[in-house]
């Protein structure tokens, strides 16, 4: 069951349900309801180093498909965790996310085909 609390300060809480917004100003109430505005969230399961075994990635030769965002970040994480540069493969075309990835000591191959039959997978 989830419980919320609605102060006098609350704000709007939405058109549809500015009605109840009056009944429930500094009640605790409980609802089973799902509104697709305001979704219920629950509690995320955090994950912390000591959950993680990198040992299982030592010797694998990793790639990363792009250098974005995500990529990045990614390749960059796994880095610092103590996987090796050499063990970590970029695949990028030829671009200013590559040129990031070299800068940031990454081997870089432009060809997608080549880095995917050097990655160590199932």
């Amino acid at each position: 069951m989830n419980f919320a609390f609605l102060s006098r300060d609350s704000g709007s809480i939405g058109p549809e349900m500015e009605s109840q917004k009056e009944y429930y100003k500094g009640k605790v109430w409980k609802t089973n309801l799902y509104h697709p505005r305001y979704p219920v969230t629950m509690a995320a399961k955090i994950y912390y180093d000591s959950d993680a075994d990198l040992s299982l990635l030592k010797d694998k030769n990793i790639v990363f498909v792009g250098f974005g965002n995500q990529g990045a970040a990614q390749a960059q994480n796994l880095r610092d965790s103590g996987i090796s540069n050499d063990r970590i493969l970029i695949a990028n075309r030829d671009d200013s996310y590559a040129a990031d990835a070299k800068s940031k000591g990454f081997h870089v191959e432009h060809d997608f085909s080549k880095a995917a039959v050097g990655a160590d997978g199932k």
